[in-house]
């Protein structure tokens, strides 16, 4: 799972940087929105496919009842989890693609942070494995509402402007190999 979405963030990084930085933020916007399409499609195909198997899987590791139980019991949770942390890796390389290393530090610990009040709070209420999960959904969530916000923030790739946006103006495939079109 992780190098699914490890390898969309590597692609909107290079993708992204290669648009953004020659100007062409309509561009830039086009590949953003096709790299979450796939990310949405590929992590919700994986989704079903762990839910339908979810009793196989879990018993790979273990033939203790109890124990399977309380993972099928977090399961949910999980995989509930895989669709906005496939999303938040795409933005996040969306966001280093464009040059915003800080913000991307600030968002991920903002998450963090937001991770652990709700973690704790989440514990506090019900003491679980399934507690745990969905306290770590939480930051999943919160770095998509903070990368999504900080795309659409003046002088953000999402920004709309008045004039000088390409969106509509032809440049999809000017700028080399590193464009939409290469996405399909």
């Amino acid at each position: 799972m992780a190098v699914l979405f490890y390898s969309l963030s590597i692609a909107a990084q290079s993708l992204v940087a290669s648009a953004a930085l020659g100007g062409r933020k309509g561009e830039a916007r086009q590949i953003t929105q096709r790299l979450c399409e796939i990310c949405v499609v590929a992590a919700g195909a994986l989704t079903v496919t762990m839910l339908a198997g979810r009793a196989q899987v879990v018993s790979l590791f273990t033939k203790d009842a109890a124990v399977r139980a309380a993972a099928l019991g977090a399961w949910p949770a999980l995989l509930f989890g895989l669709v906005p942390d496939g999303v938040a890796s795409v933005q996040e390389g969306v966001l280093l693609g464009a040059g915003d290393h800080r913000g991307v530090a600030l968002l991920t610990m903002g998450a963090s942070a937001w991770s652990a009040l709700s973690l704790a709070a989440l514990w506090y209420v019900s003491p679980s494995l399934n507690s745990i999960w969905l306290g770590l959904r939480v930051i999943s969530v919160a770095r998509v509402v903070a990368a999504f916000r900080k795309l659409r923030a003046p002088g953000g790739l999402f920004h709309e402007e008045e004039e000088g946006d390409d969106v509509g103006e032809g440049t999809m495939g000017s700028g080399g190999p590193a464009t939409a079109e290469a996405l399909g």
